[in-house]
C-alpha cells in the first residue's frame, strides 16, 4: 500500500489543519513525501517542494515552506495539502470536501486550481456536498445516495 499511496494516489482532506502535521514546517512535510517516493536528493526535493507551492498558488513560496501550518491561513493551508497530495505525480487525485472549510470565495479557486490539475492528466474524485460548485468544473459528476448511484451526469457510464 506504501507504493500505491502518494505515487498512484493522492488524497486532500476537508481539514488542513487536523491532516497536516503541526510540529513540522511545511516544506519538510513536502519534501519527505517526494524523498519517500521518489529517487532524489533533499536538494532536489526542495526545489520540487518549491515549485509545487507556486503551481498551487502560494505566493512567496521561500517563506512558506519555512512555516508552521498555524502561521497559513485557511485557503493557504489548503494549498498546502494540495501540493503534497501531489508531490509524487499520482494519476488519481481523491479531494474528500476540499472546499469545506473555507469561505465561497477561496472554494471557487480551490475547485478552479483542482480543474486545472486535472487538465494536466490526473483524474480528481472529488468527493462533495457542494453540488452548484462541483457543477461549474465537472467532466462526470456522480450523485449517490445511501451508497447507490441515482445520477450519472457526462461521461461513459458506471460499471
Amino acid at each position: 500500500m506504501q507504493e500505491i499511496r502518494g505515487s498512484q494516489i493522492g488524497i486532500i482532506f476537508q481539514d488542513a489543519m487536523t491532516s497536516l502535521n503541526p510540529t513540522m514546517k511545511i516544506g519538510r512535510q513536502i519534501t519527505e513525501s517526494i524523498l519517500r517516493h521518489q529517487k532524489v536528493n533533499k536538494a532536489e526535493a526542495k526545489e520540487k517542494a518549491l515549485e509545487l507551492l507556486v503551481q498551487v498558488g502560494i505566493n512567496n513560496p521561500e517563506k512558506r515552506y519555512h512555516q508552521y501550518i498555524h502561521n497559513l491561513s485557511g485557503g493557504m493551508r489548503q494549498r498546502a495539502m494540495i501540493a503534497m497530495a501531489l508531490s509524487c505525480n499520482p494519476k488519481l487525485l481523491i479531494a474528500d470536501e476540499p472546499t469545506g472549510n473555507i469561505d465561497p470565495e477561496l472554494s471557487y479557486e480551490i475547485v478552479e486550481l483542482l480543474d486545472e490539475i486535472n487538465k494536466t492528466g490526473t483524474t480528481i474524485l472529488m468527493v462533495t456536498h457542494e453540488h452548484e460548485l462541483v457543477n461549474r468544473f465537472h467532466h462526470r459528476t456522480v450523485t449517490l445516495e445511501k451508497g447507490r448511484i441515482i445520477r450519472d451526469q457526462g461521461g461513459a457510464s458506471h460499471v
